[in-house]
């Protein structure tokens, strides 16, 4: 009697650790990869893989617009599209979705810029809040999931990188790398961590 009620315990942590290992595994198959931000270099357009106004909004609350209309793929609720010119980064659009007209059968939706709503009638703003590593993609997409087991499954792996040491707006250096070069410096700069 007492070894049956054993195996029954048994068998009871086993399926609950399965089906939470099922449930931890399919996140990234369930999940909507998010829209990136934009980074224009050189008349060149990058996928921005850095949340640049997050730290703005961070600093400034009261200043983060409300999207009128949500959507799973971009779960900040705007697209922004930044620029760099003479080593200095710019905000140079904020877009959210907003309604048009509504009806019975179809709701008409469209891009507005709140740029200037938030930074006081500017149309481009120096980011000068950010200071960090900047990352921005291009190139197509060589897989999806974990590039040496430092990203997250939803986060793709593309061709070339750019990456950009950024003070207070200002662009101090910079790195073009391929995908290779970028997988080892996430392992460089991840290796620290690992047992």
């Amino acid at each position: 009697m007492q070894r049956l009620k054993f195996i029954k315990q048994k068998n009871t942590i086993m399926i609950c650790a399965l089906m939470l290992f099922l449930i931890f595994q399919s996140t990234d198959l369930l999940s909507t990869p998010q829209s990136p931000d934009t980074l224009i270099y050189n008349g060149i357009g990058y996928v921005l893989q850095s949340h640049i106004l997050h730290w703005y909004f961070v600093q400034n609350p009261e200043k983060r617009p409300t999207p009128r209309v949500s959507i799973s793929s971009n779960l900040r609720g705007y697209h922004a599209t930044y620029e760099i010119v003479e080593n200095e980064l710019w905000v140079i659009n904020l877009t959210m979705l907003d309604f048009v007209a509504r009806d019975e059968c179809y709701e008409s939706r469209e891009r507005k810029n709140y740029l200037p709503e938030i930074f006081e009638g500017k149309d481009r703003v120096k980011a000068d809040w950010l200071t960090g590593i900047l990352r921005a993609a291009r190139g197509n997409i060589l897989r999806w999931g974990s590039a040496c087991n430092t990203l997250s499954g939803g986060i793709p792996l593309y061709e070339n990188y750019l990456l950009m040491d950024i003070v207070n707006g200002n662009i101090v250096r910079g790195a073009r790398l391929s995908s290779e070069e970028y997988i080892l410096y996430l392992q460089r700069k991840f290796n620290p961590f690992e047992d």
